[in-house]
């Protein structure tokens, strides 16, 4: 006889597959946006410049990490790209999908934030490693390679 898992004891990271079909937009705020080494263009549709609120930016190591804060004045700013598929097993990968980060569904303002913003549910991955310091935010919430 098989047994069943209840849907609520599952982590974000086992779920993820499955609430693929239903979102299939990722907010990246890291290497993952235009002009940096994993540049997401040419795999997937680029949507717009985008922001999520109540996340702070932490170096982490040579790279960047996002966390969640109850701080909705904290925000992070990113892009949203349209993922075919096929890239998800990739960008898990490449994450360390449920032990480096996690990704999770949230929502982001699309657009400029001076401008009218649109909101729209998107993946997005939250740094999850273990017994990591966060003690380097990035202020402003945008990563570049000389952020501080």
């Amino acid at each position: 006889m098989t047994s069943v898992v209840p849907a609520w004891t599952l982590t974000d990271a086992v779920r993820a597959p499955m609430f693929e079909n239903k979102c299939d937009l990722l907010f990246v705020y890291g290497i993952l946006k235009r002009g940096f080494e994993l540049d997401l263009r040419g795999k997937a549709k680029f949507i717009d410049t985008a922001q999520l609120d109540g996340a702070i930016l932490y170096r982490v190591g040579s790279g960047v990490g996002l966390r969640f804060t109850e701080d909705v004045n904290r925000t992070v700013y990113g892009e949203v790209f349209k993922i075919p598929k096929g890239l998800w097993k990739w960008l898990d990968m490449i994450e360390s999908n449920g032990f480096a980060y996690t990704r999770r569904i949230v929502e982001v303002g699309i657009g400029h934030h001076e401008a009218d913003i649109g909101w729209v549910k998107a993946w997005v991955y939250e740094h999850t490693f273990p017994n990591m310091r966060y003690d380097r935010p990035i202020i402003d919430g945008i990563f570049t390679y000389n952020a501080v």
